[in-house]
């Protein structure tokens, strides 16, 4: 499913361990989660790829492009709109929580829902006056379609504050076991669906939407478990002001990450080419995202320990140097791992799409090739977009931004046309590696005027 990257369990749980040493800067502490966790993940990946694999092959090339477009118009509002969203809110928000009492944080939680109602109440209109114009302008065959797919990401919005809840409870059981609970769900509603007769793409979307919802049930009940919502106390004026204010999602930010990083030219694919050509775009996207976030957890849980017992470094060694350092070595053994692994499946995914997919979705290697470059690049600036995202480069991220946003919008213009997916894929790899290479130089810089501040001792 095409989603933004912070929208599921899956990203609070992520966001506990950043794949960085910046997690813990007063206690300068190197967080490398258990192997049980990379293996849940992974389990939990397995699963939902055997979901995909099983819409994908049942849908056809067609009509899993207006399944996958659908889905992606119904989610990409969601950083904008969603508390917790954004990776910046949802670090502030897991902060504040961990350091206040049950009680306050309860407060804080029925505080942050009654919000994300508002939100939503004004999701739904917008969904019900602009579903006719959108589905028109970009010629879905139906407009249940596409209401079904906008209204089927409703639950998303209500899992982020739950997520965030149990993330700033440091509840990371919790979320790996509402990861697997999902994945699972879907699996099996999904297995269901296919022996119900009918429109297959309104099946499967109303398939997901239930194991979504059923997703979020489980984490309320761990969440109403965890806090006294009976005895919650609330959080005064002053207090939800400044949350308020940390919180809001800047339009510009979600504009840029919007283009950049979610996919945006698949609005050009969808208005120019048959649905088809969105199925292979779609699929390629979906491969690249997945692993684009696998990379940095197999990084975090396999190579840095396998490089501290090789090296025979100590973990006292690792964060005694500075900070400018540890961003230089952490992101050299990232790419360590992000490249060769991109490379191997570049060679090998001819042979796995026709493996689990069949002949008829060979077309999107060319494209998953293209976007597989850039995911390597996107893996290993994910050190450095943590780094940023914690300290806020307001005005140096919003100039980088907008010049990866410009480029991805002319390229996508001037190649879309003539070169269909290989272009659309080049204008987005384009200006997602300008993204991840700036970010990269934003992030060297910016330690190494820390480190020149720093007195030398005498």
């Amino acid at each position: 499913m095409l989603l933004p990257r912070s929208n599921n369990i899956r990203s609070h749980l992520q966001n506990i361990h950043l794949p960085g040493l910046f997690s813990d800067r007063e206690q300068g502490v190197f967080l490398l989660p258990g192997y049980w966790h990379l293996y849940a993940t992974l389990y939990a990946t397995l699963i939902t790829c055997c979901t995909q694999v099983l819409i994908i092959r049942t849908l056809g090339p067609d009509d899993f492009g207006i399944f996958a477009f659908v889905q992606w118009l119904g989610a990409l509002v969601i950083p904008l709109i969603g508390i917790g969203a954004s990776a910046p809110a949802n670090q502030h928000i897991a902060g504040t929580q961990s350091h206040e009492t049950p009680r306050l944080v309860a407060g804080i939680f029925y505080f942050l829902w009654c919000r994300q109602c508002r939100h939503i109440g004004f999701y739904i209109l917008a969904c019900l006056i602009l579903v006719t114009p959108v589905a028109w302008f970009f010629h879905i065959p139906s407009r249940s379609l596409l209401l079904l797919g906008s209204l089927s990401s409703l639950p998303l919005l209500f899992s982020n504050i739950a997520g965030v809840t149990l993330r700033g409870q440091q509840r990371s059981d919790l979320l790996l076991m509402l990861q697997i609970f999902g994945a699972f769900v879907s699996f099996l509603l999904v297995v269901v669906a296919l022996h119900i007769d009918g429109e297959q793409i309104g099946i499967f979307l109303l398939a997901r939407a239930i194991a979504d919802t059923l997703t979020l049930v489980m984490a309320m009940i761990c969440v109403l478990r965890l806090l006294p919502v009976s005895q919650a106390h609330a959080p005064s004026h002053l207090f939800r002001e400044r949350l308020v204010r940390k919180i809001r999602n800047s339009p510009l930010f979600f504009l840029i990450d919007a283009i950049v990083w979610q996919r945006s030219e698949l609005l050009l694919l969808a208005l120019w080419y048959r649905p088809a050509y969105l199925g292979f775009y779609a699929l390629g996207a979906l491969l690249s995202s997945w692993l684009m976030s696998l990379i940095p957890l197999l990084f975090s849980t396999f190579l840095a320990p396998l490089c501290t017992q090789l090296l025979l470094v100590s973990r006292a060694h690792w964060l005694c140097s500075s900070p400018q350092q540890q961003f230089i070595r952490t992101s050299c053994a990232m790419a360590v791992l992000a490249f060769p692994l991109c490379g191997l499946i570049i060679l090998l995914c001819p042979f796995l799409i026709q493996l689990c997919l069949g002949p008829e979705f060979l077309e999107a290697v060319v494209p998953l090739r293209i976007l597989l470059v850039s995911a390597a690049f996107g893996s290993v600036a994910s050190v450095s977009t943590t780094y940023l995202a914690t300290y806020q480069q307001h005005p140096l991220r919003l100039r980088l931004g907008l010049y990866a946003a410009i480029l991805n919008i002319l390229l996508a213009i001037l190649l879309t046309p003539y070169w269909g997916l290989s272009g659309a894929a080049i204008a987005s790899a384009s200006a997602q590696i300008l993204s991840a290479v700036g970010s990269m130089l934003l992030c060297h810089i910016s330690l190494k005027k820390q480190v020149a501040l720093v007195p030398k001792e005498v």
